[in-house]
């Protein structure tokens, strides 16, 4: 898909917020013809999301996926992992509370 990869050129360029804007605007100009349009927006603006930590937002979208996928009995486990790898993310972000004790 064109939007595909014109929306993963803007994030390669640092620009997320375009990346991110771009999709959500072509999603409304050119909605999704079938399933795999959708899962293929979908998992763009969960990506796109996701590297602008906004973890609720992206969890959404992978959450979309996941039920799509459990649906059609396709592809459960990959959409098991992307939704894993939002849900775990901010808790890997966080500083530990450990005083480290060095000798």
């Amino acid at each position: 898909m064109v939007h595909e990869i014109i929306s993963a050129a803007y994030n390669k360029m640092g620009k997320k917020t375009e990346a991110t804007n771009y999709m959500l605007n072509a999603l409304h100009q050119y909605p999704p013809r079938g399933t795999q349009d959708s899962l293929t927006y979908l998992h763009r603006l969960g990506n796109a999301f996701r590297e602008q930590k906004e973890f609720n937002k992206s969890e959404n979208y992978f959450k979309q996926i996941y039920a799509i996928s459990y649906r059609l009995h396709k592809d459960e486990d990959y959409a098991n992992i992307n939704l894993g790898h939002v849900i775990w993310m901010p808790v890997s972000l966080q500083k530990p509370d450990i005083i480290s004790t060095r000798a």
